[in-house]
């Protein structure tokens, strides 16, 4: 039996729910659903399950019917990323989202293409946010926070108390596994990931000074999003949900 649609909503209260706009749509007219099918709901932390009670013209009612487990949880993981260019960085930002990071933060590095003003920000920001939307629906996986864009050293001016971990190609062979051997559970891991060109040598030293182990996924050049996705994949399966 295929698993119900799920659908992401603002806060989910009291025993119905209402869906509109492009919910509905999706719920009536692409997928025919009718009165007494079942769905689940999500706010990108709770889920519940419930059932069509109403369709009416241009919204439906759900009857919310119990509580579902929490999405496994594992070490909070936060992916700061360096600005990739064009559709790269929504595939970044869905990817990370399926496996379940808790915060995105988009780098505005030194050799990060896209220049963004302010309400560029704003938009590309929200564009990432429906990215992780539509990931949190397909996965079941908690939404995460995703920031505004911000500089290396903004991001970097804020301690934790945790793993920080900069990818960085000149770091020795090995040294990521080595790293994460050598490391029990910690409250937080912090993965910092350069756009296509790469870290320069004077954020590479500013991330170190500020605590985070330069480490390597080996000899390969890998694109960024490739990047991304490998080291979120090796981190959460070292102290995660995966595997």
């Amino acid at each position: 039996m295929s698993r119900p649609p799920t659908f992401f909503i603002i806060g989910i209260e009291g025993d119905t729910v209402t869906l509109e706009g492009a919910a509905y749509h999706h719920l009536r007219n692409v997928l025919r659903s009718r009165c007494g099918d079942p769905v689940i709901l999500t706010d990108g932390h709770r889920r519940v399950t419930g059932t069509i009670s109403e369709m009416g013209r241009g919204y439906a009612r759900i009857a919310v019917e119990g509580e579902m487990p929490p999405p496994q949880g594992g070490v909070p993981l936060v992916l700061a990323q360096g600005i990739a260019k064009g559709k790269k960085m929504d595939w970044i930002v869905e990817k990370a989202t399926e496996l379940g990071v808790r915060r995105i933060v988009p780098l505005a590095m030194e050799r990060s293409v896209p220049r963004y003003g302010e309400d560029t920000s704003e938009r590309r920001r929200e564009r990432w946010r429906r990215q992780a939307e539509a990931a949190c629906r397909q996965s079941g996986n908690r939404l995460p926070l995703v920031e505004r864009p911000q500089s290396l050293s903004e991001f970097l001016a804020h301690p934790f108390r945790g793993l920080g971990l900069l990818l960085w190609e000149a770091s020795p062979p090995g040294s990521l596994r080595a790293c994460l051997a050598r490391h029990e559970t910690p409250p937080e891991i912090r993965v910092i990931v350069g756009p296509e060109g790469g870290i320069t040598g004077q954020e590479a030293e500013a991330a170190i000074e500020a605590g985070y182990l330069p480490v390597s996924l080996g000899p390969a050049i890998l694109r960024t999003e490739t990047a991304a996705l490998a080291i979120l994949a090796i981190v959460q399966h070292r102290f995660g949900v995966l595997g």
